[in-house]
């Protein structure tokens, strides 16, 4: 449970782009997931009330510029994969570069957001957080029969 968790807790995290309106089944997931995430660097970061309220607020926001932003850029790789012609394509790519650019803005908006309501110390304690739980992703993927283990199979 602890690993299907992780998993889905990193896509929300990271905006991701299976979660479409159509689908009201990830939509509850991610939702529910959001929750978790949420309530857990509350409790791991020990927030006050009125730290959590404008955490949340703040996270909602992010994530939801990460989505659209991550729309965006499924749309423009759906449009190269059917240009016909050189300066489509040249156009698809300085519009996927801005978008990237866009992208990563909002993951340093993040950085400086969190910053000004958790401060120094628990700042850094949210990035450990996030971290650890890409890492523990990253050893699911790489062996699916171990999760949270990055060992080689026996």
């Amino acid at each position: 449970m602890t690993a299907l968790f992780t998993v889905f807790a990193f896509l929300f995290i990271q905006g991701s782009a299976f979660a479409t309106p159509n689908n009201s089944g990830v939509e509850h997931a991610k939702s529910r997931l959001e929750e978790l995430f949420l309530w857990k660097v509350s409790e791991g970061l020990s927030l006050k009330t009125q730290e959590e309220e404008h955490f949340r607020g703040e996270f909602k926001k992010l994530s939801q510029k990460r989505y659209k932003i991550s729309e965006q850029i499924d749309e423009t790789l759906d449009s190269m994969d059917k240009a016909a012609n050189r300066k489509k394509v040249t156009n698809l790519l300085d519009r996927y570069r801005t978008q990237l650019k866009n992208y990563n803005d909002v993951q340093i908006e993040e950085v400086r957001v969190m910053r000004r309501i958790f401060g120094e110390k628990r700042m850094a304690q949210y990035l450990i957080m996030k971290r650890d739980l890409t890492q523990k992703l990253k050893n699911m993927l790489s062996n699916p029969s171990r999760p949270g283990s990055s060992a080689p199979k026996e």
